[in-house]
């Protein structure tokens, strides 16, 4: 704005710019295609001993210049009103993109996941929910010595020794126990040693001279 004096009064001049009303953002909003979930694949049963679990996406198109991120949810409702794990700013991978989780899901349960693409200008669709489940944690605790005690006496010279069961939780297979005897608590140099399969009645026993 200009101002001249003209005697007593002051007359102001209205300079026209080029940069005249509101300026266009620089690169304008992108429109990003839906990503397709790859893995875990729908139904997917997954062992729980086969985790932190990766999900994998086949990646979306946009039509803008930027790069783009993605964001991974993973709920335990099909409706997402309860996210268990939220993974943003994953970067784009090169015609996939992947991330792994940094925990275990509770075993046991079934779950659903889904991602989006996103720019810096514009987010996508996300992509269609997808069931899976993760099989229930296997525990095995030790088992118990049962004969010889401690600081026992064993007469004889092939003694037979005996364990109570592993107590045990979730879908095991078949067990296995491994015996071994030594002069020292270290057990750095085996006297002798045996594996064999659990027994029934609730204990296992091996005799000496099988080891």
């Amino acid at each position: 704005m200009k101002r001249f004096l003209c005697g007593t009064a002051v007359i102001s001049l209205l300079v026209a710019s080029s940069a005249c009303g509101t300026k266009n953002p620089v690169g304008g909003s992108s429109t990003l295609t839906v990503p397709k979930g790859v893995t875990p694949a729908n139904g997917a049963s997954i062992k729980y001993t086969d985790q932190p679990i990766t999900f994998t996406v086949q990646n979306a198109v946009t039509t803008g210049s930027a790069a783009l991120t993605y964001t991974f949810e993973v709920a335990s409702d099909e409706a997402f009103n309860t996210k268990v794990v939220t993974k943003d700013n994953v970067a784009a991978g090169t015609g996939q993109t992947s991330v792994r989780l940094d925990v275990a899901l509770l075993g046991g349960k079934g779950y659903f996941w889904r991602a989006k693409a996103s720019d810096a200008s514009s987010t996508g669709p996300y992509s269609s929910v997808i069931n899976f489940s993760v099989g229930a944690a296997i525990v095995l605790n030790a088992p118990q010595p049962e004969w010889p005690g401690l600081n026992e006496s064993v007469g004889g010279t092939w003694p037979t020794f005996i364990i109570n069961n592993a107590t045990r939780s979730g879908p095991v297979g078949t067990i296995c126990y491994r015996f071994e005897v030594a002069d020292n608590t270290d057990f750095d140099l085996l006297t002798a040693s045996a594996t064999l399969q659990e027994q029934s009645g609730g204990m296992t026993g091996v005799i000496y001279t099988l080891f």
